[in-house]
């Protein structure tokens, strides 16, 4: 064991230099949502001299141990610390805005006789995060072969402007089958609410699984559909069409109080409306 004593010290691994391990800035951020910035750095055998903080090349934070106070802040767009939350490994901003959007820099320096300085970089983007999933209207529970299945999805505001998609059993619904409506714009500021619509013949292989249903789902994404927000309704499969399903709903809840002339007019019109549905099913 002793010839290790004996080695040159490049033949170790040198851990003495200072080093930013990692730069934790998160990708994206919501606008209603404080945000932390972690700075994780080893300063090796050196004295630390300043911790700083840019953005887009702007310092906007310093912090220096031997110094009172240790913490120096420098006006910025955008930019509001809460300095409860600060100190030289971590900075905490509230008050986001889209000005908040940007690139950030680690600065680490140490002071002599070495007088080090390294620093790394991460890019974050400020969001408005709809405040919940879509609104799915108008589709109803339950539809019988043959039926039109139509509704409308609207998102929750936010920014950008969502991209809205329907999905059919898991499939993406066809352009024929959607239709896109105008966005709609907050006067209040740049957020965005945006609807699309569906419409299709509802056929027997749209029914799946050994309940025979069909799952219908809304989706809203943001940024090249990294971030989603998803609805899901669950539709049964009726005997009748809804159409007759409705003929058969009155004629249950009417049946004790309506007199035999009125009794029998119902079902005449029950029968004439389920006759009509089978021609048009066979043709």
């Amino acid at each position: 064991m002793k010839f290790i004593s004996w080695l040159p010290s490049f033949f170790f691994p040198l851990t003495l230099a200072l080093k930013i391990i990692d730069v934790l800035v998160p990708r994206y951020a919501d606008l209603k949502q404080s945000v932390i910035l972690g700075c994780n750095f080893d300063i090796g055998h050196g004295k630390l001299y300043s911790v700083k903080w840019y953005k887009d090349d702007h310092e906007f934070y310093r912090f220096i141990p031997e110094d009172r106070p240790t913490i120096q802040v420098f006006h910025l767009p955008g930019i509001i610390l809460d300095l409860s939350h600060c100190n030289m490994r971590k900075i905490t901003l509230s008050n986001l805005t889209l000005q908040t959007s940007g690139i950030y820099r680690c600065e680490v320096s140490t002071d002599g006789p070495k007088f080090e300085m390294v620093f790394k970089s991460a890019n974050m983007n400020v969001l408005e995060y709809p405040e919940g999933n879509p609104l799915i209207e108008g589709v109803l529970n339950r539809y019988a072969v043959g039926d039109l299945l139509s509704g409308n999805c609207t998102s929750s505001k936010s920014y950008p402007q969502p991209l809205m998609t329907w999905y059919v059993n898991g499939v993406q619904a066809s352009n024929n089958q959607m239709e896109n409506y105008p966005v709609l714009v907050n006067p209040e500021g740049p957020l965005y609410s945006k609807a699309v619509g569906i419409r299709f013949k509802v056929e027997k292989d749209h029914f799946q699984g050994p309940n025979e249903e069909l799952d219908l789902t809304c989706e809203a994404s943001l940024i090249q559909e990294q971030l989603k927000w998803r609805k899901m309704i669950v539709i049964q499969s009726l005997t009748q069409s809804y159409t007759e399903n409705m003929f058969l709903e009155k004629y249950r809840n009417n049946i004790n109080t309506i007199n035999p002339g009125k009794h029998m007019s119902t079902l005449v019109a029950l029968f004439v409306a389920s006759f009509t549905h089978m021609i048009v099913h066979e043709t």
